[in-house]
């Protein structure tokens, strides 16, 4: 016999005064062939004190009533005769051992985690060096500490005597002010002033009332100062900026000699000189007088100095170059004046003026002499009409010309598959000019089919290997495979990844896994969740948990019960069904199932207690957890009924369940 089991550490009702002692059990019974047990089961449940051998600390038989295998049954019910309190779980570690009937107690035995120890805050343990979070504070019955935190108990007494870290000069009792002494022997202004050699406060006169001068010239140049009106420097008085400043001229000084008379005389204006006369200096008298500029005629260099540095210069018409008219551009040139003429040109001789050649004809050198000549003799030799330039062979009047042969194979043009190639083949035995002769041709009509040539995805035999589109089934939509299947069995070599694959007349590009389990795989479903697509879901909820991302189900969405949807097959010949997903444990779950289900068949289950999670991803502080499901199983039918599902008992913002990551493949 098979068992699952797990404590969900749920208390029964009683007063809010007391602390609870039962707890509930809950597990699933399966006999030896796995199937679920049902109706009524007598179970001894015990409390051991070690995992394996050790001593009954508790035990209590009852009868559960079991359906579809799972049973709950309330421990501790007779607190007056089998008490399960604080004195049993005191005894801590504990042990769960059930037994059924007569037959052998159930092994491994299961350890009793944490909650139902909780039962033990009837002694208030905590209490002793941890923090109390209560409404009130009472203390024989005397209310000390209110609801708002307030002391309102009776005000503590407190002697003098027992004060610790009292100042010495309190030490005696007496208040004494050492300046007391100092009110009969002071008069009127006076001060107190230490005095070091008497060690003693004695009343003195104040002398340091003056600031003195470097204390004053200190706080006069460290910040600005407001001097008061008609203050004066050295006995001036000081201007402001808002003062008109109107300084008369023997308040100058330093004023330039010819100024310093007052007169603003010009030593030119009384000069009375004759028309076309200019001023000279002369610096024998050291003044200026009328005169003549003699200074009226360039020299040579400066003319030439002139000249050279200007651009464009015009010249006059008839200038002459020493003595010499300058030869301008566009001048003839007279044959005398040329220089340098080669000895042949020197006399006016032609020595083809002779030759009396027809139209059309050529003067050629030969015999050492020029001669007139036709010109199908010079470059048509063999007569055929085709000049040599153009002649496949000019010594053969039966070769062809490379304008209609350009390869000079001896076929035309029109007749060769490359007229550019001399060993390409010709159309009378190339048709398709593919460079395979039509005996060899499996279709000599179209150039792309030949042997060995790269099969295409057109219904053809490009290859001429007698199958059509092998290698290529599914990667275009005008050749779809079946399956995946059929892909690899076309293809051994093919690949994961994208294919056309036709669902019952329906042609889609899904995913094909060529490796897992020996590939073959056909995708018929994928759903993240990312984009909030959760058509076909009986429960179509979804959360956002933390690094998980989005979910199906989760925090307050899913607590007990089951969602489910259908996949169609869509006429896709199969054998069997592979289910990839995530199941995620969320929050509180105490030892509850969960589970999912393929067409109605348990394929994968779990009991899941939150201290064996690892780490808190979304809802409350507790560890979930979430399991990669990968199961296969025979199928053949139309459909994949997809479930999931869980014993959850509380509601879903406390515990919750969700998927994530589902894909159905069949092959």
């Amino acid at each position: 016999m098979r068992w699952l089991s797990w404590v969900l550490t749920l208390a029964l009702a009683t007063p809010a005064h007391a602390v609870p002692a039962q707890f509930t059990h809950q597990g699933r019974l399966l006999d030896d062939a796995g199937d679920p047990m049902e109706g009524d089961l007598d179970i001894t449940f015990r409390l051991m004190d070690s995992e394996t051998d050790g001593s009954v600390v508790w035990e209590e038989a009852i009868t559960v009533d079991l359906s579809n295998g799972f049973f709950s049954a309330v421990l501790g019910t007779l607190e007056d005769d089998n008490p399960l309190d604080m004195d049993v779980l005191a005894q801590a570690p504990l042990w769960l051992e059930l037994q059924i009937i007569d037959a052998e107690p159930m092994s491994p035995r299961m350890p009793v985690h944490s909650v139902p120890y909780a039962s033990m805050a009837g002694v208030a343990e905590e209490v002793a060096g941890g923090p109390v979070d209560a409404s009130e504070v009472a203390v024989s019955g005397a209310l000390v500490i209110d609801a708002d935190g307030q002391w309102v108990g009776p005000a503590p007494a407190v002697d003098w005597s027992d004060l610790i870290g009292v100042p010495d000069d309190f030490a005696d009792g007496t208040d004494t002010d050492t300046l007391t002494s100092l009110g009969v022997s002071c008069i009127d202004g006076d001060v107190a002033r230490w005095d070091a050699a008497m060690g003693d406060w004695m009343c003195s006169e104040d002398w340091d009332t003056f600031l003195s001068g470097d204390e004053v010239r200190a706080h006069v140049s460290e910040s600005p100062i407001d001097l008061a009106s008609g203050t004066t420097m050295g006995g001036a008085s000081l201007l402001t900026t808002a003062d008109t400043m109107a300084p008369g001229w023997t308040d100058l000084t330093g004023i330039p000699e010819d100024f310093a008379d007052g007169d603003d005389a010009d030593s030119l204006a009384s000069t009375s000189c004759g028309d076309g006369e200019i001023l000279l200096f002369s610096v024998s008298t050291g003044s200026w007088a009328c005169g003549t500029d003699t200074d009226a005629t360039l020299s040579a260099p400066e003319v030439q100095a002139m000249v050279e540095a200007m651009t464009g210069l015009a010249l006059a018409a008839g200038t002459t170059i020493g003595g010499e008219a300058p030869r301008l551009s566009g001048d003839p040139v007279p044959w005398a004046d040329i220089s340098g003429v080669p000895d042949g040109l020197t006399t006016d001789s032609d020595i083809l003026a002779g030759l009396d050649c027809e139209d059309g004809q050529l003067v050629v050198y030969e015999d050492s002499g020029w001669a007139c000549a036709d010109v199908a003799t010079r470059f048509d030799l063999d007569g055929d009409g085709v000049m040599t330039w153009a002649d496949c062979d000019d010594t053969d009047p039966t070769l062809l010309s490379s304008e209609n042969d350009g390869d000079c194979d001896g076929t035309l043009r029109a007749d060769d598959c490359d007229d550019s190639d001399a060993t390409s083949t010709t159309v009378a035995d190339d048709a398709d000019c593919d460079s395979y002769r039509t005996a060899d041709d499996c279709d000599d009509s179209d150039p792309d089919t030949y042997p060995g040539a790269p099969e295409t995805c057109d219904g053809f035999d490009n290859d001429c290997d007698g199958d059509s589109d092998e290698g290529v089934m599914g990667i275009g939509e005008s050749c779809p495979a079946a399956s995946c299947a059929s892909i690899l069995v076309d293809d051994s070599s093919a690949t994961d990844g994208e294919y056309f694959i036709d669902f019952d007349g329906d042609i889609r590009e899904v995913q094909c896994d060529m490796t897992t389990d020996g590939g073959g795989w056909t995708q018929l479903y994928q759903a993240d969740f990312e984009d909030g697509d959760t058509s076909g879901w009986s429960m179509s909820t979804t959360s956002s948990c933390g690094s998980w991302s989005t979910i199906l189900g989760g925090f307050g969405v899913m607590a007990g019960g089951e969602f489910e949807r259908d996949v169609y097959v869509h006429g896709i010949e199969h054998s069997e069904v592979w289910l990839s997903m995530h199941y995620l444990m969320i929050d509180s779950w105490d030892g509850e199932y969960g589970y999912v289900k393929v067409d109605g068949s348990e394929v994968w289950s779990t009991v899941h207690h939150h201290d064996s999670g690892t780490e808190d991803i979304c809802g409350h502080s507790y560890r979930d957890r979430r399991e990669s499901i990968s199961v296969t199983r025979s199928h053949t039918s139309e459909i994949v009924q997809l479930k999931a599902g869980s014993h959850l008992n509380d509601v879903s913002v406390d515990e919750s369940y969700a998927v994530d990551n589902v894909e159905v493949w069949i092959r």
